[in-house]
């Protein structure tokens, strides 16, 4: 391969990259029913996301950080026919700030993944449905959703999140009061169904990192390393020919 090819074929996979990463998403449709999602509480047929236009965006950056997200409360309920009454839980989920998605309607959102949950006296679980953490800055809110279900699980509302974006750390935001509990119901995890009879007291923080304890690389410094890389391949090629 030719000095000049190589440089195409690195150049075309950054373009694709960037493709990629910028592409709109569209939300499914949901039948009939009476259900809460980001905030927005909607009767009959609801035609997704309740909240926006249909599309959201993904506004891409070059350079990103990972950022975890977590929600921590005390509720009663059950993981499958176990139950727990006053035990402290908390919901997390790990993505990164190039990936949040403006759902237009005042409306950010993580891309779709996994999320865990981790409630004392029973154990780490993670969530098999797909999940998203939101904020709804016209609310203000902010919380974790059941994107399988179409329904916001576990909510709180503080003007702390009125201009908030999902791109930089925040928090502890503490509110007593969570919402929607009927809708926690039945959440399938690697431990069993979850469902929650009440909850309160919840703690929402959002800080850099996986929160895994383990040290991961910056996002600048992925992104230096891979230059570098790209360009010693591209001397050992030259080398070649």
């Amino acid at each position: 391969m030719s000095y000049r090819r190589a440089l195409v074929a690195v150049a075309f996979l950054v373009a694709c990259g960037g493709i990629a990463l910028g592409a709109p998403i569209t939300d499914q449709a949901q039948g009939a029913g009476v259900r809460t999602y980001h905030g927005t509480t909607a009767a009959g047929a609801v035609t997704a996301p309740v909240h926006g236009t249909g599309i959201g965006t993904i506004h891409a950056t070059a350079i990103g950080n990972p950022i975890t997200f977590t929600l921590t409360g005390t509720g009663t309920g059950t993981v499958g026919a176990t139950p727990f009454t006053e035990a402290t839980f908390t919901l997390k989920l790990t993505t990164d700030t190039s990936l949040i998605i403006d759902a237009g309607g005042g409306v950010y959102q993580t891309p779709l993944t996994t999320a865990t949950i981790d409630i004392s006296g029973i154990g780490l679980a993670t969530i098999m449905d797909q999940m998203e953490v939101f904020c709804a800055t016209t609310i203000p809110s902010a919380g974790f959703a059941d994107y399988t279900k179409y329904l916001d699980l576990c909510v709180m509302s503080d003007a702390a999140f009125a201009a908030y974006t999902l791109t930089t750390p925040i928090g502890p935001v503490s509110s007593a009061a969570l919402h929607p509990v009927a809708q926690f119901q039945n959440v399938p995890t690697t431990l069993g169904s979850v469902s929650f009879s009440s909850y309160h007291d919840g703690t929402f923080t959002a800080a850099f990192g996986t929160g895994s304890g383990i040290p991961t690389a910056s996002a600048p410094g992925l992104a230096i390393l891979a230059v570098l890389l790209a360009a010693a391949g591209i001397v050992a090629l030259r080398r070649l020919t």
